[in-house]
């Protein structure tokens, strides 16, 4: 159902229990929707579906040979432009070979 803010302000113990009992409730602004009102049950629900970073990384598509052959020549290229600046005292190294520090 939808609610306009101010019936919302003044019926607020109706809309939450409209929210337990029918499911998410619709204020709104000018006509537009301006917020939801969710009831626990359906919060908590909703916010537990979210994956961790590492399986939503591992959820998606295989990256193909190609690309990660991209992505390794473009490493390559920053890290051989970074020797240009080996002028200036700072130390430059490779983090992605062997046996480097990081």
């Amino acid at each position: 159902m939808r609610w306009q803010l101010q019936e919302a302000k003044m019926k607020f113990s109706g809309l939450v229990k409209r929210a337990a009992r029918e499911g998410p409730q619709i204020v709104t602004v000018h006509g537009r929707p301006a917020a939801v009102v969710l009831s626990a049950d359906d919060y908590t629900a909703l916010a537990s579906r979210k994956p961790s970073f590492t399986k939503f990384l591992l959820s998606g598509r295989p990256w193909r040979e190609d690309g990660l052959d991209a992505i390794g020549h473009r490493l390559n290229l920053v890290i051989r432009n970074a020797a240009d600046f080996a002028d200036l005292g700072v130390p430059i190294t490779n983090p992605f070979e062997p046996g480097a520090s990081t």
